[in-house]
């Protein structure tokens, strides 16, 4: 009954030290974590109708977001642009609110506020229910290059 036991907590156990380690993260506030990489990259673009569905497009992939100490935000797009009039590089202001749980960033005059459902070093999770003046679901999460 012992060995029973034990192989069904071994796997419990495993599973629960690889979940925590798996986030990797030191500790450090956001805004140091935000300002540490010089380039966040988009890797998802989520919108929930039914169901969440990954609307990233190929052109977005290599844009560069660099949230700088003290609040300064440059977007640099790569080879790919979405569109002929869209500028190689844009800039704006990122600023973290509500005890570090949501992030309003201006780019372009345009100002969203976002909540932070995840940010690691690592990794950093937006979510919102109001993007560029559309109600819905709207989920990105980025990654340093």
């Amino acid at each position: 009954m012992k060995n029973s036991i034990r192989f069904i907590f071994l796997p419990l156990v495993a599973a629960l030290v690889w979940v925590s380690c798996d986030k990797e993260d030191s500790g450090k506030p956001a805004a140091e974590k935000l300002a540490a990489q010089t380039c966040w990259q988009l890797k998802k673009f989520e919108v929930k109708a039914v169901f969440w569905i990954d609307g990233i497009q190929d052109c977005q992939k290599d844009d560069c977001y660099n949230f700088a100490t003290g609040g300064s935000l440059t977007v640099e797009r790569d080879t790919t642009l979405c569109a002929a009039i869209e500028p190689q590089s844009s800039t704006g202001t990122w600023e973290l609110i509500d005890s570090d749980k949501k992030i309003v960033l201006g780019i372009d005059s345009q100002v969203d506020t976002f909540e932070i459902q995840d940010i690691l070093d690592k990794k950093l999770v937006l979510y919102t229910k109001d993007f560029l003046g559309q109600d819905g679901e709207f989920r990105f999460t980025y990654e340093p290059k």
